[in-house]
């Protein structure tokens, strides 16, 4: 993927679905079986959750990249409403351009 003037990468989001529920109601399952059923055990797409604890110290423009870089194609991503919020993190918001 080619960078932006500047330096950095571009990313390229074709589609962003979201699962709206309380908690408790299958939506990560949902979200897996999906998964499962568009890529099988496929290494072009992975399962991330923003409220892991990786994320608290690596950026997930620097994961994403490392991910496209190393073959993959598809991120599936939940607990997105955690991942740390602008003005908190220093960071830009994963939504600013969606």
């Amino acid at each position: 993927m080619p960078s932006p003037k500047g330096g950095g990468i571009a990313l390229l989001c074709i589609c962003c679905i979201a699962t709206i529920g309380g908690q408790r109601r299958r939506k990560m399952t949902l979200l897996l079986q999906r998964m499962k059923l568009a890529h099988g055990l496929s290494e072009e797409a992975i399962y991330v959750s923003l409220d892991d604890i990786y994320f608290t110290n690596n950026r997930l423009v620097d994961f994403t990249d490392t991910f496209y870089k190393g073959g993959g194609k598809i991120i599936y991503m939940d607990e997105a409403h955690k991942y740390p919020e602008p003005e908190k993190s220093g960071r830009s918001s994963i939504f600013q351009n969606i």
